[in-house]
């Protein structure tokens, strides 16, 4: 495992000088990877944007832009896609596993995160998360940290 370590931290650096290479290329580029386990399989994905395509990112109509973002703006929402990454789930299982009070309040949740494509309802009722939209919200944790969600509150004073 040490080596597998050592071979991926040596692959991280490469990428983060590639990166370093870009920006000082003078180009202007935007981009996201993941590789995580989802549903018993790898879920992998990347987008990059650079110089004109970055004109389109800020071109995206907001009203598209909210639609997709807005449901990450839920503590319950975000639990219940982090559930979901786990794998498909029931809503009675999201009910117990989040102390949520009824399924009632589980499924108005449910039906906002698969209003904007975050997840979708299978066999025997489970919900599934789909990657395809959900790497937004993997995206978003990286983000969050980034911006300090993993400073504690004692570091904070």
């Amino acid at each position: 495992m040490p080596s597998e370590h050592n071979e991926i931290e040596t692959q991280v650096k490469q990428i983060t000088e590639i990166v370093t290479e870009i920006a000082d290329s003078g180009h202007r580029t935007i981009g996201y990877f993941t590789a995580l386990p989802v549903d018993g399989r790898v879920s992998r994905s990347w987008s990059i944007y650079w110089d004109d395509e970055i004109d389109d990112l800020f071109a995206m109509a907001d009203y598209k832009v909210a639609q997709i973002l807005s449901v990450l703006g839920s503590e319950v929402r975000l639990a219940m896609l982090r559930e979901l990454i786990k794998g498909p789930r029931t809503a009675a299982q999201l009910t117990a596993e989040l102390k949520m009070q009824t399924t009632g309040q589980t499924y108005h949740h449910l039906k906002e995160l698969q209003r904007a494509g975050y997840v979708s309802q299978r066999e025997g009722g489970r919900f599934h998360i789909e990657m395809k939209v959900a790497r937004v919200y993997v995206a978003a944790l990286a983000l969050a940290a980034n911006a300090g969600a993993l400073t504690t509150e004692n570091e904070e004073e």
